[in-house]
């Protein structure tokens, strides 16, 4: 399991304890609030990572197209 998957469970799990927290009243304020930064700490995370991980596949578009030409280039030089 990646690192981005263990985030988006744990963040699916403090959402049902959020979910249930809500559910009861806020009994355990302390608890809840907590939980509520947990989850804003890990979709913030998730969402710099889903954004890095398009950067590098962008990045790697443009690197292959980049060097689709070189093969070209040699066949011209053999030519």
């Amino acid at each position: 399991m990646t690192m981005i998957e263990k985030a988006k469970a744990e963040l699916a799990s403090i959402e049902e304890a959020i979910e249930y927290e809500e559910l009861n009243d806020r009994a355990y304020l302390k608890w809840y609030t907590y939980l509520l930064r947990q989850r804003r700490i890990l979709k913030r995370f998730i969402k710099k990572y889903e954004k890095v991980e398009k950067l590098k596949q962008k990045d790697s578009d443009e690197f292959a197209k980049t060097f689709t030409f070189y093969p070209e280039i040699e066949k011209k030089a053999e030519v």
